[in-house]
């Protein structure tokens, strides 16, 4: 009976204290996921203003600001809930009258994540709507990895939602006008030669992209080949959302070029955050590929003859086509044409009734009219 009692004792004290291991380590499994240490010095994020320099706020300064509470609704893509949850945080609005600025007066601004991925905010989408810095989610600090502050727009797509969000580049139209003075823009900057994208893919092998229905596309590989590139792809969509994405991750994505809100960048191995729909502007090094039927929701329209299309002149200026005597047009067969400077005033792109893309120009020789346009570039 002795040795019962014994070994009950035993067995009741392993218990327990296993029991207590058990939850301090459950506390410290807990603790470090809520990050006890939140907000350190080096949680801090950046608001900068090229044109005025920048200002770093650190989050135990952002927590000082009215708080606000939002709850966080997220839909599939047939607008089902999948999941909600609580945030706290303050207005970005806030923040900017901290340094007497107004989201009024913005362009747009540009939110940038510590892992390099960035998303540019257009005044459409956030004008209307309050933009929230979070640093508590589900009623606690952000874990790591996530701050040290994520950005919401609720109501809005989460491609606009950034996590580990340490910078906003603020854009007003004062800043805007200077990024595109043509005595600031360097050599690399420029643009030697424009693709048209509908042309461009006519030689492409189109496939079925793997996660779509109905969904045709060509793989990146085979789109940016032979395009001398940079690090980097830049992409700019017609609701004046815009990215650079890299280079080598871009390669492994589709283009899509049928379907709805096309052409898109998507690939089944990449969040839909990184996704870009409705593109106008693929740029990478020298080279641009211009989407015609998309660009042309970006341009006033300009009417040669009976055609109206986007202006080459307004085109040229807007993405900073290289500045030469003469360009080159030439259409997929290899035919080609020569211009002046002064004759890109006269001439238009458009989409025909057929689906090509073409060339019109007012006054000027009916070879200058080409169809199937693939590309135009400057003359060296």
């Amino acid at each position: 009976m002795v040795l019962k009692k014994g070994l009950v004792f035993i067995l009741t004290f392993l218990f327990f204290t296993t029991l207590m291991v058990a939850n301090g380590d459950l506390q410290n499994v807990a603790a470090e996921k809520a990050g006890t240490e939140y907000p350190g010095e080096e949680d801090v994020i950046v608001i900068n203003c090229d044109l005025h320099g920048e200002k770093e706020f650190k989050v135990e300064e952002l927590m000082e600001f009215e708080s606000v509470e939002e709850e966080i609704i997220r839909r599939d893509n047939e607008g089902q809930i999948y999941d909600r949850y609580p945030i706290k945080g303050v207005l970005f609005r806030d923040v900017l009258a901290s340094i007497d600025r107004d989201k009024k007066e913005l362009k747009s601004f540009r939110v940038t994540a510590g892992d390099g991925y960035s998303v540019e905010v257009p005044r459409n989408i956030f004008i209307d709507r309050d933009v929230i810095l979070a640093y508590e989610i589900d009623n606690e600090p952000l874990y790591e990895g996530t701050r040290p502050i994520r950005v919401f727009i609720p109501g809005e797509e989460a491609m606009y939602w950034v996590r580990n969000a340490v910078q906003i580049t603020l854009n007003t139209d004062e800043e805007a006008m200077e990024k595109k003075d043509p005595e600031t823009t360097s050599e690399s900057d420029q643009t030697a030669r424009i693709f048209f994208f509908e042309s461009l893919v006519l030689n492409l092998e189109e496939i079925d992209y793997p996660e779509g229905e109905d969904q045709k596309a060509v793989t990146a590989g085979d789109l940016l080949a032979g395009i001398s590139a940079s690090d980097t792809v830049y992409m700019l969509a017609t609701d004046g959302f815009d990215k650079n994405e890299e280079y080598q991750t871009v390669l492994d994505a589709y283009f899509l070029t049928q379907g709805p809100n096309t052409p898109a960048f998507r690939s089944p191995d990449l969040p839909r955050g990184m996704h870009v729909r409705d593109l106008a502007w693929i740029f990478s090094g020298q080279t641009g590929i211009l989407s015609v039927e998309r660009a042309m929701e970006l341009f006033p329209g300009m009417q040669v003859n009976d055609n109206t299309g986007i202006g080459l002149m307004e085109l040229a200026e807007k993405f900073k086509l290289k500045k030469a005597d003469a360009y080159i047009l030439e259409a997929v067969d290899g035919f080609s044409a020569e211009v002046s400077y002064e004759d890109l005033k006269k001439g238009i792109i458009y989409i025909r009734d057929s689906g090509q893309v073409a060339s019109e120009f007012d006054g000027l020789p009916r070879n200058t009219a080409i169809r199937d346009l693939l590309f135009i570039k400057a003359v060296e």
